[in-house]
């Protein structure tokens, strides 16, 4: 018999689970359309992809299909206010006013200068820049579509009191010390930072600001930061109840439903705590950090992102109280959408108030001249790099990247330590409970690597300007990094460009010989390059050989030797030649000896095809995550080794992520041994869209689970089961019954949070106070 009082609260505990879902889906098997692809398991020292870190319903969609359960489950709501057409907020502009202040808006209303529309001012991004919403005056309730929004903007564009009428886009947030995972922070050295520290470690006196999603609080992050501000004006984007406030934290969930911690990780990459004995290092050991949110559900907005730029630069906002900590240099690992003149005309202002911009190139394989905030002038645009100093194959380029940076490369493990050539930095559990790290690629990982340089430029020299920070990276980057189709100047050289702001290298300073990486698997590839660095003064003359077991297949291409001034740095090209050599994994050595001491790096590379893993059978399904929050599979199918783990899943026409997973102990749970993959990878998710045809092609890779999140049933699963599938209907819930294990749960659980909040059985007490008790007893976002 169960208690009244239990009663009620169990009875909230149903309403609560009714409440967050919203029905079941469809089951696989679809007779639509197809999607097919193939598979690539992970092998370590070999091919591999993606990052460790799930999204926040992956553990939902695994435990379909290895339950082969079917019925829908309630997720974090993942309705996203910037889902509009054209990559822009349909219904709303961004004027740049002739003068300040709202009246010149009133005044084109009553001109009547957009037939059957009326602007309503916004958010301020400064005293003469706002965003309008367009409201129907007849119907003010009514969306105005994205066609009405840029007549509208063609009306205003010639108006004589604005300077620019530009669309409100949509922009996406596009990582020696004693820190024990430095070891495998390979970027690093990658920028001949260890030389740079020996110059300088940084400034607290100088101060970073982080436009981004926020950052959290990560014990590697919070000696460093300073108070910064949330920018996002409307609550639908914050997703944190409100507009703009003075808590630029992260939100959990902002991100189809999961927490990516975009700006956290970046932050680390910056001024992670270091040489602290403990976590990673950031590439600034002093600077101080200001976090400034821009992007919330679905990303941010120009309004915003203009905003949060003149407010870090330490510009007036209007509503806004002026930022007590300006930055001398702002990174902006952001982007999408077009350029806007609004955004180029806060740019120059900003840089002209003396404050470096640096920002990424973007992660679409394409001219980076052709989005924001790559396509501006006055910004430092970074490519992104991978272990072997190549162009990532995501990275944007073109004529307007000035410079590359270590971004990794998911996809491979170069160096062959088992783990993906991802960028280390701070990262949180998808909670943000936990403080953990986390590899994460992309130019937003390139981009605060350069912002860290800057920040070690201006410690040495406080008075360079922007210009010539810029000229500076340039002319002392790693030219080898250079790639045809525009990676700038070159890989930045951290040493070097420290040294020169510094005025040059010390009188008497010796030589001395740097290599970028200790080992390099070639794998089955044809060459591989390692950079090597004069991390001392003097003049640097060095000579490399190959030796060891396998030194007669690689050869040198190019210089085998030269000399480097002080702080410079060149590249040694590798090649290989497998003639009569059998199928398996050979190693030599590169010897590099100079003036300034000797070094070696191992070298290894396969003859014949990589081994790929057998993992047994594989499940791959449509997983379909809808506006209101519901996570279903639309279908599934199984592949194996033997089929070379291709794959084709038959589902309804429409819009899916595709998932797939190998229990490869058959215990029917998500754990340690076991693989899975998303399309197109963890950490950087996109729907398929079968509406007018079959896709194929769809290819992704499977990873191992790294743990942090195994799927086992909670104790009140059975009921909360039996809940969703009521649907709403009392009468179907009340007959819902109880087991002892999550009777017990909810008494030992959720009861004492209850009575210490003094909920007396409140949903939205009970969600706001004890969200992780009810979680823990009937299975993660219970209160969505």
């Amino acid at each position: 018999m169960i208690p009244s009082s239990q009663t009620r609260i169990l009875g909230l505990v149903a309403a609560l689970v009714a409440g967050c879902s919203s029905g079941g889906g469809g089951g696989p098997g679809g007779t639509g359309k197809s999607v097919s692809g193939q598979l690539r398991p992970f092998a370590p020292g070999g091919a591999s992809v993606g990052s460790a870190r799930p999204p926040a319903w992956a553990g939902t969609a695994a435990s379909r299909l290895l339950a082969g359960r079917h019925a829908a489950g309630r997720l974090g709501a993942t309705t996203d206010p910037l889902d509009s057409d054209g990559g822009m907020v349909a219904g709303q502009l961004v004027l740049s006013l002739r003068e300040d202040g709202a009246g010149e808006i009133e005044r084109i209303n009553q001109a009547g200068r957009l037939p059957g529309l009326r602007m309503v001012p916004g958010a301020w991004a400064s005293p003469s820049i706002v965003a309008v919403d367009l409201v129907d005056p007849a119907d003010p309730t009514r969306p105005v579509g994205h066609d009405e929004t840029m007549r509208a903007r063609d009306l205003l564009g010639s108006h004589p009191a604005i300077r620019h009428a530009e669309p409100n886009y949509r922009r996406f947030a596009l990582k020696v010390p004693d820190d024990p995972l430095y070891e495998v922070q390979w970027h690093y050295p990658q920028l001949n930072l260890p030389a740079a520290w020996d110059v300088t470690t940084g400034d607290r006196n100088v101060t970073v600001a982080i436009v981004d999603d926020g950052a959290s609080g990560h014990p590697e992050l919070l000696p460093r930061l300073l108070p910064g501000y949330d920018m996002i004006s409307d609550a639908r984007i914050a997703g944190d109840g409100d507009g703009r406030d003075n808590d630029p934290s992260e939100v959990p969930g902002t991100n189809a439903g999961r927490s990516v911690w975009h700006g956290t990780h970046v932050a680390g990459t910056i001024g992670a705590v270091s040489d602290n004995g403990q976590g990673v290092a950031g590439v600034d050991w002093s600077c101080r950090m200001v976090p400034v949110r821009a992007l919330g559900i679905g990303g941010g907005t120009s309004i915003d992102i203009l905003a949060a730029m003149n407010w870090a630069a330490g510009m007036a906002v209007p509503g806004v109280p002026n930022n007590p900590n300006p930055a001398v240099v702002i990174n902006m690992s952001i982007g999408g959408g077009g350029v806007s003149q609004v955004e180029q005309d806060v740019i120059n202002e900003v840089v002209g108030a003396g404050v470096t911009l640096v920002v990424a190139a973007g992660n679409d394989n394409q001219d980076a001249g052709g989005q924001s905030f790559g396509g501006y002038d006055n910004v430092i645009v970074v490519g992104a790099l991978d272990y072997a100093g190549q162009r990532a194959p995501y990275s944007n380029f073109g004529t307007v990247v000035d410079v590359a940076a270590p971004g990794g490369n998911a996809e491979a493990d170069l160096n062959a330590d088992g783990k993906p050539d991802g960028v280390l930095s701070t990262y949180l559990d998808q909670a943000g409970q936990t403080a953990t790290f986390e590899f994460l690629q992309g130019t937003s990982m390139a981009t605060p690597h350069v912002t860290g340089v800057v920040a070690l430029m201006k410690a040495v020299a406080p008075d360079l300007t922007p210009a010539q920070v810029e000229s500076i990276l340039k002319s002392t980057a790693n030219p080898a990094a250079r790639c045809q189709e525009g990676c700038g100047a070159g890989l930045v050289n951290a040493a070097a460009a420290v040294l020169k702001a510094k005025g040059g290298v010390g009188p008497g300073q010796p030589a001395k010989l740097a290599l970028a990486a200790d080992r390099l698997n070639i794998a089955t590839g044809a060459r591989g390059q390692i950079g090597l660095f004069n991390a001392g003064g003097g003049t640097l003359t060095w000579s490399a050989s190959v030796d060891g077991a396998a030194a007669s297949a690689i050869q040198i291409q190019g210089a085998a030797s030269g000399s480097l001034a002080g702080g410079g740095g060149s590249s040694i090209t590798l090649g290989v030649d497998r003639t009569g050599l059998g199928n398996g994994t050979y190693q030599a050595s590169l010897l590099v000896t100079s003036n300034g001491g000797q070094a070696r790096a191992a070298l290894i590379f396969t003859v014949g095809a990589e081994q790929t893993p057998d993992l047994g059978a594989v499940v791959v399904g449509l997983i379909d995550v809808d506006t209101s929050g519901t996570v279903k599979e639309i279908g599934e199918a199984t592949t194996t080794s033997g089929a070379g783990y291709r794959y084709t899943v038959t589902g309804d026409p429409g819009s899916w992520y595709v998932v797939a997973l190998a229990d490869r102990n058959n215990n029917g749970k998500l754990d340690a041994g076991d693989y899975w993959g998303f399309y197109r990878s963890l950490d950087n998710l996109e729907r398929v869209t079968t509406t007018t045809g079959s896709v194929s092609s769809i290819d992704f890779a499977l990873i191992p689970y790294q743990g942090g999140g195994e799927v086992t049933p909670v104790p009140c699963a059975a009921y909360r089961t039996c809940i969703e599938g009521c649907n709403g209907d009392t009468t179907c819930e009340d007959a819902c019954t109880l087991d002892t294990d999550c009777s017990t749960c909810i008494q030992q659980t959720v009861f004492p949070c209850n009575t210490r909040n003094a909920c007396n059985a409140a949903t939205a007490c009970l969600c706001q106070h004890c969200s992780a008790e009810l979680d823990a007893c009937l299975g993660p976002l219970s209160c969505g």
